[in-house]
């Protein structure tokens, strides 16, 4: 995912002083975990319901960038279970948009079936 994308669907960060993100990198280590976007999502309308990562991604954006993997979880939807329309976990309307933690933007829902 694009990490300035993940920035408008996540809350705003507000306050900050050196996240741990920046020591790990800055000593050359790797970070240990993928930022998440946790969703709800209803018919072809999923909703960003909340979100870790946002100081990775500002990190990764300071090191140059664009973009980062991003975990999607949905209380709804397994998506592992989404190939097979015979699965009792099939869900008929797949997610077309997704709108951020704030409401304030829409993007594209960045799984398809």
């Amino acid at each position: 995912m694009g990490i300035d994308e993940f920035l408008k669907l996540a809350k705003k960060l507000t306050g900050r002083g050196i996240p741990t993100s920046e020591k790990v990198l800055a000593s050359g280590r790797q970070l240990d975990s993928i930022p998440q976007l946790k969703v709800e999502s209803e018919g072809a309308i999923s909703q960003v319901i909340g979100h870790e990562g946002r100081n990775r991604a500002l990190s990764l954006k300071k090191r140059g960038f664009d973009t980062m993997p991003v975990e999607i979880r949905d209380l709804q939807i397994r998506f592992g279970e989404q190939a097979d329309p015979s699965s009792m976990d099939f869900v008929k309307e797949f997610p077309t948009r997704l709108i951020s933690e704030s409401g304030d933007f829409t993007t594209r829902f960045p799984i398809t079936r």
